[in-house]
């Protein structure tokens, strides 16, 4: 009895070492193959188990199978056939290629030979279906468009298109003035050299000087540094040069000004003079001199108005009394009256006047007395 145990003992040994003996441990490795995912968490095959692969990245299938078995305790040679991914040969005219490898997920420059012109993208990339991405570019001549002046033209040599170094005129337009060069180039990138640009004119209108006047080179508008010469009317000093200069901004530079005469017997001078303004008529505007504390008064020309000015109603009529410098209507800032009874006597202000804030200085007086 003890002889047949030992017998099973010995059959069910050799079937465990047997069986050992058949197992397949990891597949076997390829370098243009990879083995499918879904064995990947397996490390133990039993005899006649198998595997699948498939080619790498960057590679292609041509042919044979992608299954090997598990024999006797080795790994049947895989026949799958994989063949590296290629982009064809990049032939671009007039250019430089930074790389000669054209095999799947390589990056290839385009540089264009001097004189041409790059037109699509600079960096190419193999995919993996064997072709390039983006397309190809090519590598045109170097042209520059005729070039696009606002609110100018091109003078000389008009044409569509330029090459590198040719030269062309251009100008403004009426009302522009010309920044920079008329002569422009076309640059080897196919930009043109240093456009100018067309900016609307700077001109300084005539200057407005007040008790003065222009006295050579009168027009309407001036260019920057135009000169004119300008004097003060009779009765006035000039205070500044009196040749002045159009500024680069249209401002006059250094406007002089024209004041009073200083008298000697401390009398002003002639009535100063003012734009769109005159003498009311009680005054003359030939007077050459005036006293001492003498006041002027002045209207707006028809069709203007005291700009900014403060007024008063009409002052108030006084019964019994005279009124000097009457007036019918509003009346400025400054504006007096003064009253005189025609009997009895006056109570009240003499004289009243019109203040800043739009009200008579003073309530109007009163005659009583004797009627």
């Amino acid at each position: 009895m003890a002889h047949v145990w030992g017998n099973i003992l010995i059959l069910v040994f050799a079937h465990f070492v047997g069986s050992q003996g058949n197992q397949c441990g990891e597949p076997t490795k390829y370098p243009d193959r990879r083995l499918d995912e879904k064995y990947h968490h397996i490390s133990d095959f039993n005899h006649d188990d198998n595997v699948e692969y498939n080619c790498a990245p960057g590679y292609r299938r041509t042919g044979g199978s992608r299954i090997s078995f598990c024999k006797e305790g080795r790994w049947t040679p895989s026949d799958l056939t994989c063949e590296m991914v290629k982009c064809p040969d990049i032939k671009i005219i007039n250019s430089k290629q930074f790389s000669k490898i054209v095999r799947y997920n390589t990056t290839v420059d385009i540089t264009c030979e001097q004189g041409f012109i790059l037109r699509g993208a600079q960096h190419l990339r193999c995919e993996l279906n064997g072709s390039w991405t983006p397309d190809v570019p090519t590598c045109e001549p170097v042209r520059c468009s005729a070039p696009l002046m606002v609110n100018g033209k091109i003078q000389s040599g008009v044409k569509q298109h330029y090459k590198p170094l040719e030269n062309l005129t251009v100008s403004c337009t009426e009302g522009y003035d010309l920044i920079g060069l008329s002569l422009v180039t076309c640059g080897s990138d196919g930009q043109w050299q240093r456009l100018p640009e067309c900016r609307p004119e700077v001109r300084c209108s005539a200057p407005l000087m007040v008790n003065g006047k222009i006295q050579s080179g009168v027009k309407l508008h001036y260019k920057p540094l135009e000169n004119v010469t300008v004097s003060c009317t009779e009765g006035y000093d000039l205070i500044g040069s009196s040749l002045v200069t159009c500024g680069p901004q249209g401002q006059w530079e250094r406007l002089p000004e024209c004041r009073f005469k200083v008298s000697l017997t401390g009398n002003c001078g002639p009535a100063p003079r003012y734009p769109h303004a005159h003498l009311r008529d009680e005054y003359s505007p030939t007077q050459r001199e005036h006293t001492a504390e003498a006041r002027l008064r002045y209207k707006c020309t028809i069709g203007h108005r005291l700009a900014g000015a403060v007024y008063c109603p009409p002052p108030p009529l006084v019964r019994n009394a005279d009124m000097f410098d009457r007036t019918y209507e509003q009346v400025p800032f400054g504006y007096m009256v003064s009253y005189r009874c025609r009997t009895g006597s006056l109570i009240g202000a003499k004289r009243i006047h019109c203040t800043k804030n739009g009200t008579w200085s003073a309530p109007p007086p009163e005659c009583r007395g004797k009627q």
